[in-house]
């Protein structure tokens, strides 16, 4: 409750009369609170937090900011996965199957991890293992993670 509260603290700071004027700082704190509300299964409970994320895809939309977007379905994504609503996951997984090729490095380990998440809970065990193995190429290779993940998937494969 006292980070959420920060994080809502930190909303206001980027925003001036109610628009959004540091989008970085805007998306972090959104994200956070979207990520918290996920993980706790609420999310679709919280309509002032909705309105943040719309908010979000708003501005990402108006400024291009296809990063932003990539967001917004990874979120989309997870809280459908939380919360057991696969049929709503189309539109998002089609954005993030999109945008992988050009996404920056760390988004590009969100989606591939977001989608070996969904294709696994929809039994598309094909292209779950594609993005399984693509995750792992884009961990950086000394990592104990990616060491860790690429054991793992040998010894199930």
């Amino acid at each position: 409750s006292n980070a959420r509260d920060l994080l809502y603290q930190s909303i206001e700071g980027s925003r001036t009369l109610g628009i959004v004027t540091d989008c970085q700082a805007f998306y972090r704190s959104v994200g956070l609170v979207v990520t918290m509300r996920i993980f706790e299964g609420t999310f679709n409970k919280s309509a002032t937090d909705m309105a943040l994320l719309k908010q979000m895809a708003d501005t990402a939309h108006s400024n291009g900011d296809f990063e932003a977007e990539i967001w917004l379905g990874v979120y989309n994504v997870g809280n459908a996965l939380v919360i057991d609503r696969m049929a709503d996951c189309a539109p998002y997984v089609a954005l993030l199957e999109a945008h992988v090729k050009e996404a920056a490095d760390y988004n590009r380990i969100a989606i591939h991890g977001t989608l070996v998440c969904y294709y696994a809970r929809n039994h598309i065990y094909d292209l779950a293992r594609r993005h399984l193995q693509k995750l792992i190429n884009n961990l950086p290779s000394l990592t104990v993670t990616r060491k860790y993940i690429s054991l793992r998937y040998q010894i199930m494969y």
